[in-house]
């Protein structure tokens, strides 16, 4: 039982501490915000990179996570509409080959003059007595 009262009071001593750091913490964000607010929006961004996610305005983290979140997914759908592109220009380019290929098998190849044959026929049509 007083085992279990030492941890009790030790456990309300430490929220008792943190409690009193709560205001601190508080001032903190209130100063940096105020200070994010004076540089202006595009201050924290250079070349499309979070540039303050640890200087002084590192209090505002979750929006610095927010626009990198942002970038990387754009990062993302730009190199899957590349992969898909790929992907279709070689499926395509197979299926060019295959149909060439499929081509020159079964069109039948005439080598030379293409009137020669027709002439042939022609005279054997016309039978051995004219």
């Amino acid at each position: 039982m007083a085992e279990t009262r030492l941890a009790l009071n030790s456990l309300l001593r430490s929220g008792r501490e943190r409690v009193g750091a709560m205001p601190a913490a508080g001032r903190r964000g209130d100063r940096n915000h105020a200070q994010q607010l004076r540089q202006g929006p595009g201050a924290r961004w250079e070349a499309g990179r979070a540039t303050a996610a640890f200087g002084p305005t590192a209090g505002h983290g979750s929006s610095a996570f927010s626009k990198t979140t942002k970038i990387v997914a754009q990062k993302k759908r730009w190199e899957n509409i590349r992969c898909r592109i790929y992907l279709g220009l070689v499926v395509a380019g197979g299926l060019l080959i295959i149909l060439i290929v499929l081509l020159a098998v079964f069109l039948p190849q005439n080598s030379g003059d293409s009137t020669a044959p027709q002439a042939q026929d022609a005279t054997t049509a016309s039978g051995p007595g004219e």
